[in-house]
């Protein structure tokens, strides 16, 4: 099952099949280019430190699993010279 974005433009959050909920700035769901492995909850938030329930790891196991879904398909329309 897919992790949720629940939008109302003013506030977003993510639901994860266990019916945890984390909230995220925008819709921002960030990983650090390198160095330390944190996730950010939009541009300053650790999603651990600032989720609406606990986080546990069978759900940054599924947000992950969603998070690779989405760079590949960034790379692959990178790839055939469409993104940017």
């Amino acid at each position: 099952m897919a992790v949720i974005l629940d939008d109302n433009g003013s506030s977003s959050a993510l639901t994860f099949s266990s019916g945890h909920r984390a909230y995220v700035c925008c819709g921002v769901v960030g990983l650090k280019a390198d160095g330390e492995l944190k996730v950010f909850n939009g541009y300053d938030g650790d999603l651990g430190e600032m989720s609406g329930d606990k986080v546990t790891p069978e759900d940054m196991v599924e947000l992950a699993d969603q998070m690779i879904e989405r760079w590949r398909a960034v790379r692959a329309k990178a790839a055939a010279g469409k993104y940017l």
